[in-house]
């Protein structure tokens, strides 16, 4: 996976557990909600072992929203520029969606 770092641009992968696979992640600019994008859950190929992430390869600089299954905020990530941002995003069993930033 090729990621678009620079200036102004910054990219986020949000981890997952195996059984979140093919879930959609939806995400927008806190400052914008209009700007809503999305990818899916993926299984990627790690060091040791297979990752399960949704990969936004490329965006602008800033704050975004990542939705729950409800469309509600499910937490806020911030994307700086030159960087990989990870956090991870959590499906509780009761189907839920709770996401955690890692640290």
């Amino acid at each position: 996976m090729l990621v678009d770092v620079g200036e102004h641009r910054g990219a986020l992968v949000l981890t997952a557990p195996a059984g979140c696979e093919g879930l959609e992640v939806e995400i927008h600019p806190t400052s914008d909600p209009s700007q809503r994008t999305h990818v899916w859950v993926l299984p990627r190929a790690g060091r040791s072992a297979t990752v399960y992430a949704a990969v936004f390869p490329s965006l602008p600089a800033g704050d975004y929203a990542v939705a729950a299954p409800d469309g509600s905020t499910g937490m806020i990530v911030s994307v700086p520029p030159n960087q990989v941002t990870s956090a991870a995003w959590e499906q509780q069993q009761d189907g839920v969606g709770r996401r955690q930033p890692r640290r």
